[in-house]
């Protein structure tokens, strides 16, 4: 089975106040069988389930908002919207095991691309 190794390194070089470390290291090993790649459209009235309930691994998770007017709300089960993407930005996070992940346009139809590597535990 092949692997990838994954290493993220985040820093900065000027002080940051709050709950932000100014540099972060995360390094995992990810199954290549088990991501996830393509585009997808998304529309306003209805959540479409990215990562679903039943995976029992964490999921490293890429979001590009392809659009260059409309927001894409990231929600968790129930609707709770908890992040927002901007008009062509990105996210890069983990989802947690058995953690409902869906997206939902702010208006109208947007197209996103994403991928979704979940971890080989």
């Amino acid at each position: 089975m092949s692997k990838l190794n994954v290493l993220l390194k985040l820093n900065s070089s000027a002080a940051l106040l709050g709950p932000l470390a100014a540099n972060f290291f995360k390094e995992s090993q990810i199954t290549y069988d088990d991501i996830d790649c393509d585009t997808l459209t998304l529309s306003d009235t209805d959540a479409s389930t990215l990562v679903s309930s039943d995976y029992l691994g964490n999921s490293h998770v890429y979001i590009k908002n392809t659009n260059t007017a409309n927001s894409v709300h990231l929600q968790t089960t129930g609707a709770v919207k908890f992040a927002t993407i901007l008009p062509g930005d990105f996210c890069f996070f983990t989802v947690k095991s058995a953690t409902v992940l869906g997206a939902i346009s702010s208006n109208g139809a947007l197209k996103i691309e994403y991928l979704i590597a979940k971890v080989d535990n």
